[in-house]
């Protein structure tokens, strides 16, 4: 191991696992374009619980779509749905919400195929929801097929539970303090010569901080006129972890010795094994992130411009750190 001569600073990190509460924050605004990555379908959601860990590190992007979101007077089905305050648009196909600071509501949907006009609306988020905590709705209305030759009436319930929290990792970094909603979502189509049932059962993980899913597991399955199917799709959101985080009253946990050759020894106060490290500038991008299993990490930064820099490191107990360095 190479000698540390000198320790520049000390620095303090705190411990990052709370019990976070979600409230209409997470929900975009007019202006906002939400950009999500697809990924493979070879994982799945994982434990719930308190102060979980999710490593959805390997997920590959195999392609993505962007969410737009509109004044719903600027599209094309608002003439059938009323009372919407918020309309996402995405290729072929624009959803018409009711969004307040308690709850999210979608009132419609319409595509260049058929309209869905809710008569009583379909509750996606009910505010605030943290873990533990869950509601349910009952919902109901029809949609139109080719101009209104084919008339469906529709019925279904929503079931909205905050089942788990802790730290996700996805391809754009690591999310502490995230809080992951079950929702259950059971539909009942009918139509004068057949009648469909579909159930799906999301798993979306989701941060105080930010307005789109960090990740998000579905699962459907369901029939129509009898004949089943079954489809899975895993997304995660293009999101960037925002490395600035409280950093009052902080324990500690861990040191930084500056060995004043642009290189830095990282090391537990507790002796521990560090199992990764991730470096992030103070505009939280992601500028390195390495695995590790060892007492001592040295990391070399002569690459890296001079500034302050947050460093955030994993132990063998699956605990966060984090702390500023200044280089």
């Amino acid at each position: 191991m190479k000698k540390i001569f000198s320790i520049a600073l000390v620095l303090f990190s705190a411990t990052l696992f709370a019990q976070p509460t979600l409230t209409h924050t997470i929900v975009p605004s007019i202006g906002n374009t939400v950009q999500t990555f697809q990924s493979d379908t070879n994982f799945t959601e994982g434990p719930s619980g308190a102060n979980q860990t999710w490593d959805f590190s390997s997920f590959t992007n195999t392609g993505n779509y962007s969410s737009v979101y509109v004044n719903p007077s600027t599209t094309s089905y608002i003439d059938s749905i009323s009372g919407s305050n918020l309309a996402a648009t995405t290729p072929g196909s624009t959803s018409y919400f009711n969004s307040t600071n308690s709850v999210l509501e979608l009132l419609g949907l319409g595509t260049t195929a058929y309209v869905i006009i809710y008569s009583d609306p379909s509750t996606f988020f009910s505010f605030p929801l943290t873990y533990n905590s869950s509601s349910s709705d009952n919902n109901a209305g029809h949609y139109v097929y080719g101009g209104g030759t084919i008339y469906n009436t529709r019925t279904g319930t929503t079931q909205l539970d905050g089942d788990a929290y802790g730290t996700v990792i996805t391809p754009m970094g690591t999310f502490t303090n995230v809080l992951r909603v079950k929702f259950v979502q059971q539909t009942t189509d009918v139509t004068s010569f057949s009648t469909s049932h579909s159930t799906v059962t999301s798993y979306s993980w989701y941060s105080p901080s930010y307005n789109n899913a960090i990740a998000q597991i579905n699962y459907t399955v369901g029939d129509v006129g009898g004949s089943p199917y079954s489809f899975k799709t895993v997304n995660y959101g293009n999101i960037t972890p925002s490395a600035i985080y409280n950093i009052n009253n902080l324990s500690e946990d861990f040191f930084i010795a500056d060995l004043n050759n642009n290189e830095y020894n990282l090391q537990l106060r507790n002796g521990g094994n560090i199992k990764s490290v991730q470096i992030y500038d103070v505009q939280g991008r992601m500028i390195s992130d390495f695995k590790c299993n060892s007492e001592n990490v040295l990391i070399d930064l002569k690459d890296y411009s001079e500034g302050l820099y947050i460093v955030r490191l994993l132990d063998s107990n699956n605990q966060f750190y984090q702390t500023k360095l200044l280089h």
